[in-house]
């Protein structure tokens, strides 16, 4: 199977209309409301990137794992029968709800649901970030990753691996697995981070307003019940910040490893050089 790229992520929120002010205010990504409360955030050319449904709780709704093209949605499709995974594909109004030429969706042993998509609508507005960095890094890394708390870490890993062609890119003390599927680190992990399941954080790069092609802010929306925030700069300091709508806090990263070509070259270890996060009060917006 050929998935290049982490492509959207949905989730859903019982109060979806404070993410446009977090987003555009604390982000800088671009929002978009639709008559029926769906908020749509951009973060370069494509439609969207992060869709936030209303509901009755705040969680992961699905990631969306792109495809290059129809052929190989197809051909997916094949290997998902062969494999034995039971899969559904969208109809032509849940196609052009999501903005893609395709869908597939089924869900993984983590229970985290899943759309194998192709063909996602570019937006024809140039992207204007709204607070002052120089865009995001995307293109062909994909939108960002995804950290996923699971006791069923190695087993979802291996589904990853043996099902959606993904490799493993590192470890971290015995309790994540760092999966790649392009030149980015790694576009999912997956861990038994202490009680609960399902997202722990969605992670994208801004490039810093310095434009330093080697250094970038690293943004993570996290969907955890906690007072308290990870962050890492590239300077090393400390910096407070706010929660999500959701209730849980933001997350700074310092500047990713990037894989050689398509992930080639990449060594498991079982250490991470940044280290463990600091943790630090929340206070104040960024």
């Amino acid at each position: 199977m050929h998935v290049i790229a982490l492509g959207y992520v949905g989730v859903e929120a019982r109060d979806s209309r404070r993410w446009i002010a977090f987003a555009e205010e604390v982000l800088g990504l671009r929002a978009t409301e639709t008559e029926d409360g769906l908020v749509l955030l951009r973060m370069d050319e494509r439609a969207y990137r992060i869709a936030v449904h209303p509901g009755n709780r705040d969680g992961l709704a699905y990631l969306g794992w792109e495809l290059p093209n129809v052929p190989a949605l197809e051909r997916a499709a094949d290997e998902l029968t062969q494999q034995g995974v039971t899969f559904e594909r969208g109809t032509e109004d849940e196609c052009a709800r999501r903005q893609v030429r395709g869908l597939l969706r089924f869900v993984d042993p983590a229970g985290s649901p899943l759309e194998l998509f192709c063909g996602q609508r570019f937006n024809s507005t140039p992207f204007l970030p709204t607070r002052p960095v120089s865009g995001f890094l995307t293109g062909p890394l994909g939108m960002g990753h995804v950290v996923i708390r699971t006791p069923e870490a190695q087993a979802t890993a291996d589904f990853y691996t043996n099902v959606l062609g993904f490799r493993i890119s590192d470890y971290f003390a015995d309790r994540l697995i760092f999966l790649h599927c392009n030149g980015r680190h790694h576009s999912v992990a997956f861990g038994n981070l202490g009680p609960g399941r399902g997202l722990s954080h969605i992670m994208h790069g801004a490039w810093a307003s310095q434009q330093r092609p080697d250094v970038f802010l690293l943004h993570a929306i996290a969907f955890r019940i906690s007072d308290r925030v990870r962050l890492r700069r590239p300077d090393r300091r400390r910096r407070d910040v706010d929660r999500d709508p959701a209730g849980p806090p933001e997350h700074l990263g310092a500047p990713a490893t990037r894989a050689a070509g398509a992930g080639a070259g990449l060594k498991p270890r079982r250490s991470s050089r940044f280290g463990p996060p600091i943790a630090c009060r929340l206070e104040d917006h960024i």
